[in-house]
């Protein structure tokens, strides 16, 4: 096999600098962290490809301060400074240098994630055969050029960023009698359409940062917020008002959750809050769980957190009891926190779903670490269609809650599809995009805020079924004492007969509410759909049809 190196091309990955074309999108920070993510993975892969040895080509020069970080890596890799002049010139200071070394030079970008090592080894073993080897991207430029000979012609007078580089190389190439290969084209990570080309990983680094950066650095109180999404869905009840009295007011000033959640029956209950931040609603739920229930907050914000876990003890000697603790983790790896299955009875979240690049992650591991009757009592941000990419890619909607909300009827089979069979809808409010500019940016959606119960019970069916049962609360739920309310559609009076289907039976029946109810009935007799809650017989019901007629059977 001919001897090649493999030659990054490079910019420093520095806020400002590299990855410009993304700033609009993701900002100069977030664009930065994701070219040195780049700059990682190809340097990964070129090292792993095992084609020859590997050259970083820097700019601006290697031995500047905008490459001191990487001098202490473990990378085995050469350095070299690109030096001046447009890319062409750089690229054939660089080929002629390699070449006169004794090396096939293999260039690539830090563009594409596509390009791993297996690609690499592809395009190294055609160079045995061929003089040259390119990758085209899909934006019309190339990704890789690799050649066994030289000729300052393949590089001079390309258009370069725009789509006519690849033709243009072809036709170099072809004059010079070369012979080329060419592999499937790859796609670049360059303009704000491009993000969602990245693997899910990079797309959930890249989201995380950018919800961190929102939450930890940009906004330092409520009032900073741009959209009406992050307040609360309902006024706050009388009952709660004394609890929030006893947080500290530093915890309350950067609170920006969507709604209130604060679900009933709670005492001496073990309850998880997803994204908590400062602990707000922890500490609101400390004091409902009392002294024998325990709260867990999870975040991946350091800075939110460290608001949190400043006041701990305040709020401790506040109670008269400490029982909450908080962990800093992701969402979407609750497998990996310290945090056992089966062992939650309720599980909340205050407008943190949408912000997760991987809700259905989220979802499942909700479902694993819920005990069999317990549930997921959270409010979010919904749209009332799919999100267009131009809306989820920007910053500032992202962390204001509506870039990354569902369309209602995905969230609805993504619950589904987790394990929660029947989504019961609590409350909901549409929202108001407050802010001028970020109005005309989210065009005619329509976003909401709703709170949503999910119960873990595996018995649950697909539709509202009658099976002729009813119960009878009690009234003795505390703050509750003359109704219940289940969900938007069943608020149920004390001591009166209420005749339910199959699953609010069970969501009763097979819960921390059962006590509260007397139940009525089994489901020893089914009687078809139960009517008025959503679904109905599809077949025409007013007039029996006649067997006897030349009617087909179907």
């Amino acid at each position: 096999m001919t001897r090649c190196r493999i030659v990054i091309f490079a910019k420093a990955p520095r806020a400002g600098y590299a990855k410009t074309r993304l700033i609009p999108a993701i900002g100069a920070e977030n664009a930065a962290k994701l070219a040195e993510k780049m700059l990682h993975h190809t340097v990964i892969e070129a090292l792993a490809a095992k084609v020859g040895s590997v050259e970083i080509c820097a700019y601006p020069a290697y031995d500047t301060s905008d490459w001191q970080p990487f001098a202490d890596t473990s990378w085995k890799v050469l350095w070299s400074s690109q030096g001046e002049g447009d890319l062409g010139e750089r690229l054939i200071r660089a080929a002629e240098r390699v070449i006169a070394e004794g090396f096939a030079p293999i260039f690539v970008g830090t563009d594409c994630p596509e390009l791993d090592r297996y690609v690499l080894m592809r395009a190294a073993e055609r160079l045995t055969h061929h003089d040259a080897v390119i990758i085209p991207s899909t934006d019309g430029g190339y990704v890789l050029l690799g050649m066994c000979k030289f000729s300052a012609s393949v590089f001079e007078g390309i258009p370069w960023s725009t789509n006519k580089v690849t033709k243009e190389t072809f036709k170099r190439i072809d004059s010079l009698q070369w012979k080329l290969a060419s592999l499937s084209p790859l796609s670049d990570i360059d303009e704000p359409a491009d993000l969602n080309k990245l693997p899910n990983e990079w797309r959930t680094f890249l989201m995380h940062d950018i919800v961190k950066d929102y939450y930890g650095k940009k906004l330092t109180k409520t009032e900073d917020l741009k959209t009406s999404a992050c307040c609360d869905a309902s006024s706050v009840p009388s009952w709660l008002k004394p609890m929030l009295a006893k947080i500290h007011p530093d915890v309350l000033a950067r609170y920006y959750g969507c709604g209130l959640v604060c679900p009933t029956e709670l005492e001496g209950r073990r309850v998880l809050d997803l994204g908590c931040g400062t602990g707000r609603d922890v500490y609101a739920l400390a004091q409902m769980v009392g002294p024998s229930g325990s709260v867990v907050g999870v975040d991946m914000t350091e800075e939110q957190l460290a608001v949190a876990q400043k006041y701990k003890a305040h709020h401790a000697q506040a109670f008269g009891f400490d029982n909450l603790r908080f962990i800093q983790g992701y969402i979407e790896k609750l497998n990996e926190l310290d945090l056992q299955p089966a062992t939650f009875d309720v599980i909340v979240s205050n407008c943190v779903i949408n912000l997760s690049p991987d809700k259905a992650s989220v979802l499942k591991g909700i479902y694993t670490l819920l005990k069999e009757g317990g549930e997921f009592y959270f409010s979010d941000v919904y749209a009332d269609r799919r999100v267009p990419e131009e809306v989820r890619n920007d910053p500032v909607l992202y962390g204001e809650c509506l870039g990354g909300a569902l369309y209602w009827n995905d969230f609805i089979t993504l619950a589904k599809a987790a394990g929660f069979a029947d989504p019961r809808l609590v409350e909901d409010r549409p929202l108001e995009v407050t802010d001028p500019k970020l109005k005309a940016r989210t065009g005619n959606i329509r976003f909401f805020s709703a709170t949503y119960r999910l119960f873990k019970l595996p018995n649950l069916e697909s539709a509202c079924e009658d099976y002729g049962q009813a119960v009878v609360y009690k009234g003795t739920i505390s703050q509750s004492e003359r109704n219940f309310v289940l969900d938007k559609h069943h608020t149920i009076a004390a001591g009166k007969v209420f005749p339910v289907c199959g699953n609010t039976w069970q969501m009763l029946h097979n819960t921390r509410f059962a006590n509260h109810f007397d139940f009525l009935g089994s489901f020893d007799q089914h009687f078809g759909i139960f009517e008025g809650c959503g679904a109905q017989i599809p077949f025409h019901t007013q007039q029996a049809v006649s067997t006897t007629g030349n009617a087909g059977c179907c």
